[in-house]
């Protein structure tokens, strides 16, 4: 037997590739054909032989033949029947070609140059001849679940309960560019493999959500997963509006994500205190960014009751992403409510001048309220809206709520009644500020009204600290306002498409 020495893969200075494909399946019986495309010698040069090379697991290797550049072949004569070789000198390759293969004979089916000894190899062609039916793999990610404190994340690929074994990973990143993986040796049961791939990012890439695609190619079909696939869940407060409207507590779960078939795959849960509810929910699904929302209706007078609603992100193999929402009924006492009016000359005079309208709640207790603002004429029934509520914020005696609105300055200019109406959480008993309107109100300073005279000093104490903030997120509303118009209109001719 010729003696062989196994030497890695290398293009040094000479540039020598050997490129075969990556897998192979046949049934037994079947012909088997092995392409391999030669590069940095020539195939008539007789100071070098072209061949072919097998390694079946768990045995020695088999060298199968080889032939120099001036013609001379030399066999395996265990072998010589079953394998010929062809050099195709008009495209630079060789073609390995078996017939009646038998299960015995799937092994790794290298190609090879010979000069003194085999010095350069081939990756490698994993031939599998089987009775098996192709089984296509499952594949999910794996993300590192401690970051721990260095500077990388470990990022997996995972495809499981596939047939046959040929199964390859490749990774890219957003630009397409492919990135250096450790693919791990595959693992059977029950006649069915898993394989996993690995690549390591940096954690600054990790936590501003970049993403990465694994692509898997097995049996000459690709699936592409996106990893790590991140998922947002965002729980609303009900709506106060609907409260106030309709005596219903409207809850929204929005999931969104940066793959289309992760989001569209998801399903959206819900519990109140810890019991699934299926009734009543609707489901919609918006274009881009990706998103799924969910809504949950209750009768107001159930509502009342709930202390605690789940909202959860559920995908097949994946640990569910959940949202909860607790709800602060504290002790039931009223809440004193003000409303204060920024003077319309900071914002302009026209009929299109916005004027803004802040209602600060104060309460001894932390708790929730549902804030609704009405407006009307003094003819029709009033029309409820939500307005912009921002987080309870801790006072010398207890809690702090504000909630801003806007309307114009046409229905502000006809004497139109505003009310900030109040409804702590648990109760049916609503408290407004007693309404504000231009007629009450003297516009050459900033306004209040409040349903109580001696808590006057208390509010203006509070108005005092907010306003200022009030101004700069009037400012930054409208900015906001202005780039979204013009993203929205810049997305609107976009086409997107799945991976």
């Amino acid at each position: 037997m010729m003696e062989m020495m196994l030497i890695s893969v290398s293009t040094g200075v000479y540039s020598i590739d050997l490129i075969q494909p990556d897998s192979v399946v046949v049934q037994p019986g079947e012909s088997l054909t092995i392409t391999c495309q030669v590069s940095g010698y020539s195939l008539t040069d007789n100071s070098y032989a072209t061949g072919w090379i097998r390694q079946r697991e768990g045995k020695p290797m088999d060298w199968i033949l080889h032939r120099w550049g001036g013609g001379s072949v030399y066999q395996n004569n265990a072998l010589k029947n079953k394998f010929l070789h062809y050099t195709l000198t008009s495209t630079s390759s060789v073609k390995l070609t078996g017939q009646n293969l038998v299960p015995d004979d799937t092994a790794v089916y290298y190609c090879v140059r010979h000069c003194d000894y085999f010095d350069y190899w081939g990756k490698g062609t994993d031939v599998t001849v089987t009775t098996a039916s192709t089984v296509p793999p499952t594949v999910f990610p794996l993300i590192q679940c401690n970051p721990g404190s260095g500077d990388k994340i470990t990022v997996g690929c995972l495809a499981y309960n596939f047939s046959p074994k040929n199964l390859n990973f490749q990774w890219t990143d957003v630009s397409g560019a492919a990135l250096t993986s450790i693919q791990y040796p595959h693992t059977e049961t029950n006649n069915k493999y898993t394989a996993a791939s690995f690549i390591q990012v940096s954690k600054s890439d990790y936590d501003s959500r970049k993403s990465f695609k694994c692509s898997v190619n097995h049996d000459g079909s690709v699936k592409t997963l996106q990893v790590p696939t991140f998922i947002t869940v965002t729980l609303k407060q009900p709506s106060a509006k609907a409260i106030f409207s309709n005596n219903q507590a409207e809850l929204e779960c929005v999931i969104t994500g940066q793959d289309q078939t992760v989001v569209s795959d998801t399903d959206i849960t819900w519990e109140i205190d810890g019991k699934n509810v299926t009734n009543s929910i609707t489901s919609t699904l918006p274009g881009w960014p990706y998103s799924k929302t969910s809504k949950m209706t209750q009768n107001y007078e159930q509502w009342k009751t709930v202390n605690k609603v789940r909202c959860s992100a559920i995908r097949k193999d994946v640990t569910p992403v959940i949202q909860d929402l607790t709800v602060q009924k504290g002790d039931g006492s009223q809440p004193k409510v003000a409303v204060h009016v920024l003077p319309v000359e900071d914002v302009g005079q026209g009929d299109s001048a916005k004027v803004t309208l802040v209602c600060l709640i104060s309460s001894p207790v932390q708790q929730d309220y549902y804030i609704a603002w009405s407006e009307h004429d003094g003819q029709k029934l009033p029309i409820y809206a939500d307005g912009v509520n921002f987080p309870p914020q801790k006072t010398e005696n207890g809690y702090s709520i504000t909630s801003v609105y806007i309307t114009n300055n046409k229905n502000w200019k006809a004497n139109f009644i505003y009310d900030c109406n109040v409804m702590p959480a648990g109760t049916n008993h609503s408290k407004n500020s007693g309404g504000v309107s231009k007629a009450k109100s003297n516009l050459n300073f900033a306004l209040s009204c409040t349903d109580d005279a001696s808590e006057e000093d208390e509010f203006s104490s509070l108005w005092s600290t907010t306003s200022s903030f009030i101004f700069l997120f009037i400012s930054s509303l409208f900015y906001n306002i202005i780039f979204s118009l013009v993203k929205v209109n810049m997305t609107a001719f976009s086409a997107f498409h799945p991976y």
